[in-house]
């Protein structure tokens, strides 16, 4: 009899614990899955870039990361919009450098520095304005480069040439008031068109300057 009692219980609770479902830890005492992965702070990214048409188009704002670097890699190009000069494949754009023709780079906000970095010989650089950057804080011209297009450089705090880069076409380089030109011991910039250096304040440039 006590037998038919014990399992008569058993048999009762095993059917409520199936109605219940599973007993939950208290939800101050969960424990974490082995799945978990905690998130880092990332960085907001502030640079914007399209390319269709041969026009590579790169906008730099106000909010986050100010720095936008174009970089070859191989036979390709990447703009690195977190400036850790790494290509991201999942956010990062990148092309051939054989399709580039134009390159625009610009700031409604008037903020940013862009560098240009690399070996784009292999880009034909052949847009009727080839190079034009519009209202940026500074430019910083690390490319071998090629230039067969019109080129305009528009900053307020500084551009440097700092590679062999030669402008088939006209160059003109605009600084805001105390904004600064320079080049380095090993850079080359030739100019085969009209070259127009504007700035109120320091201009240093190599004898290798034309």
């Amino acid at each position: 009899m006590l037998r038919q009692v014990t399992e008569r219980l058993r048999a009762g609770f095993a059917a409520l614990q199936k109605r219940r479902g599973p007993r939950l830890l208290p939800k101050r005492l969960s424990a974490i899955p082995r799945s978990f992965v905690r998130l880092e702070p990332r960085r907001l990214l502030a640079v914007d870039a399209f390319f269709g048409a041969g026009a590579l188009s790169i906008e730099i704002t106000s909010v986050g990361e100010q720095h936008a670097n174009l970089i070859a890699n191989g036979s390709d190009f990447f703009v690195d919009a977190n400036n850790d000069s790494l290509f991201n494949p999942l956010s990062e754009l990148s092309a051939s450098l054989d399709s580039l023709e134009r390159i625009q780079v610009t700031s409604a906000d008037q903020v940013g520095v862009f560098r240009w970095i690399g070996d784009f010989t292999a880009a034909p650089l052949s847009g009727l304005t080839a190079l034009d950057i519009q209202d940026i804080q500074s430019v910083e011209i690390q490319a071998s480069a090629n230039v067969l297009g019109q080129a305009s450089v528009f900053a307020s705090d500084s551009v440097g040439f700092h590679s062999a880069i030669s402008f088939q076409g006209d160059l003109i380089v605009e600084l805001g008031p105390g904004g600064s030109i320079s080049d380095s011991a090993t850079s080359q910039v030739t100019v085969l068109g009209n070259l127009s250096l504007r700035t109120n304040s320091s201009l240093s440039l190599g004898d290798e300057s034309t």
